[in-house]
């Protein structure tokens, strides 16, 4: 991996480095093993770094990224027999393409965009219910085993 930066229509992606300052509007993408290309809030040991300048390009790139990473799109660019990883530049190209590609749709890849965000806001809640049920369980089970 390079340190090099390439703009995409509005993006800079870079090599993420422990310890490095940020600023502005930021996310991370995982660029080794099987889930290379996967959009990240916070940074791991193999990422990059996508800055934009806006918050609704965030976004978008966000979910770009993260809907090419759910389909599969990024998996043909793998390459690596033991540990999997993609090449900054393919990265860079995969996105670009699917950006040109989701322009033509603009509306409908922005109301994804927001039915997807509800999507994982309603995830987040039920995995937070699965939790308290586990637990639920848990003290009832305690309980009869106090008896």
């Amino acid at each position: 991996m390079r340190g090099e930066t390439e703009k995409m229509m509005k993006a800079t992606v870079t090599t993420y480095q422990k310890g490095q300052l940020l600023s502005g509007l930021y996310f991370f993408v995982q660029c080794k093993g099987e889930n290379s290309g996967r959009p990240l809030r916070q940074p791991i040991a193999n990422c990059w770094v996508v800055t934009v300048e806006h918050a609704e390009d965030l976004d978008r790139y966000y979910y770009l990224s993260y809907a090419l990473w759910l389909a599969g799109g990024f998996k043909v660019y793998l390459r690596g027999s033991v540990v999997p990883f993609l090449v900054i530049h393919e990265y860079k190209a995969c996105m670009s393409k699917a950006e040109c590609a989701t322009q033509a749709e603009a509306q409908r890849f922005t109301e994804s965009v927001e039915n997807v965000s509800r999507f994982e806001v309603q995830l987040q809640q039920l995995r937070h219910h699965l939790v308290e049920l586990q637990q639920a369980k848990r003290r009832s089970l305690a309980y009869l085993l106090r008896l």
